[in-house]
């Protein structure tokens, strides 16, 4: 019980700047009040918190060596948790889909050098996930070596991480699991953005002043309104690629709701010629030597009509 008290004290005290003003007030009005009080707990001002998390996160990590080393291990952990989703999927699109929504999630909140330094990672990191093709063991084993190198890099620089400001010094807070389970959680979304933070520092004497300027400006006003509207794009993101090729291994043939669940399935497009083997050990049904592929098939139409270039007028005439 005093771990979820804990746990809703800290969610009040993140919080405390929304909830109004309570005291000296009717009885009549005290329903509303509590209300108000209740609706305001779930207001959450992103772009003061995370400013007031990067300014914790850099104190502990002012050491040059420390923040290069992040830059080597944050990728490794998170190429590992990647290559498992991309293990499920058998496919890389459901990784791009996922940057991009966390990208769209960042607008408002990261300035411009932040943002832009957290994009080039989430690049090279779902390539790398995407060129290794890591199996479920080789998956955890990134995650874990990511995970202790970053504690071993803390513990040769000499800096406390920031995980031991809310861990009770340690790596986990029993006493307080459901608060350090939430620090935890968000500590690991921002940890990118988060990274970059803490090496902008060490830009600057390489950059002009004028370029400096511009990196840690906010965002556009335009690009921060995309963020508005992530309700809409979000989805689409998803959709778009997990529709963007119809002879391609589209890895968004799990989501059993989508249109092209069947589609990629009856047609058997997840099964190239060489993979039928390596799928069919796996006790596959739909992988079993008999099942052939029909992907050259669909190359070969996709060649033709794209060789002939048939017109507007011709397309409404085959109609």
């Amino acid at each position: 019980m005093n771990s979820i008290q804990n746990s809703l004290l800290y969610f009040g005290r993140m919080h405390e700047h929304t909830q109004p003003n309570c005291s000296a007030i009717s009885t009549e009005d005290a329903v509303s009040c509590l209300l108000a009080a209740a609706s305001s707990t779930f207001k959450f001002d992103a772009p003061k918190y995370y400013e007031k998390m990067s300014g914790d996160f850099g104190r502990y990590h002012e050491n040059p060596w420390n923040v290069l080393i992040h830059f080597i291990t944050t990728p490794i952990g998170l190429v590992g948790a990647l290559s498992l989703l991309r293990y499920y999927t058998r496919s890389s699109s459901s990784l791009l889909a996922l940057s991009s929504v966390y990208l769209l999630s960042l607008l408002p909140i990261v300035p411009n050098g932040t943002f832009a330094g957290t994009m080039l990672l989430c690049g090279i990191i779902v390539f790398l996930a995407r060129k290794l093709k890591l199996n479920v063991i080789w998956s955890v084993v990134f995650i874990v070596v990511g995970y202790g190198l970053q504690d071993l890099a803390h513990i040769c620089t000499g800096e406390k991480t920031y995980q031991s400001t809310y861990s009770a010094g340690g790596a986990i807070d029993l006493n307080n699991p459901f608060q350090w389970a939430g620090l935890l959680m968000e500590h690991s979304y921002y940890l990118l953005p988060l990274c970059i933070h803490v090496a902008m520092p060490f830009l600057s004497p390489l950059v002009p002043a004028e370029v400096m300027s511009v990196l840690d400006a906010p965002l556009p006003t335009q690009m921060q309104q995309l963020h508005a509207f992530a309700w809409l794009l979000g989805p689409l993101i998803v959709f778009a690629f997990g529709s963007y090729c119809l002879d391609s291994k589209n890895s968004f043939c799990f989501f059993t709701g989508t249109p092209y669940f069947r589609r990629v399935l009856r047609c058997s497009l997840l099964l190239s010629e060489e993979n039928i083997t390596k799928y069919s050990s796996k006790g596959d049904k739909d992988s079993s030597p008999s099942h052939e592929s029909r992907q050259n098939d669909l190359r070969t139409v996709r060649d033709w009509a794209i060789a002939h270039n048939p017109t507007r007028m011709h397309d409404f005439s085959l109609l």
